[in-house]
């Protein structure tokens, strides 16, 4: 389960650098290819790729949540190794199986 997730988060972060990318493209040549002032070029290349913002803040969140369910499964770790090591000794101190 650990493994899987592991791995789910190497694909999600992976995409995300992809979509950070495209973004950053996106919006330079939006920049680049607007006549007027640097403000008015800076607010057009933010509307025109405002897809490509999204796709990315999409793929932020995935790799976010895939990093809690992580954290997740690792706590659940955690309380089977506490359970299994107070059941290990109530067992030893209870002289179960002895006359």
């Amino acid at each position: 389960m650990l493994d899987e997730a592991t791995n789910e988060y190497a694909e999600l972060d992976e995409a995300w650098v992809r979509a950070k990318a495209a973004h950053r493209v996106a919006y330079a040549r939006s920049f680049l290819t607007t006549e007027g002032s640097v403000g008015f070029r800076e607010q057009t290349a933010v509307l025109k790729v405002e897809d490509e913002w999204f796709a990315m803040e999409i793929a932020d969140q995935k790799v976010r949540a895939c990093k809690e369910r992580i954290r997740t499964i690792r706590d659940q770790i955690e309380v089977g190794r506490s359970l299994s090591s107070a059941i290990k000794a109530e067992f030893a101190a209870g002289a179960v199986g002895q006359p």
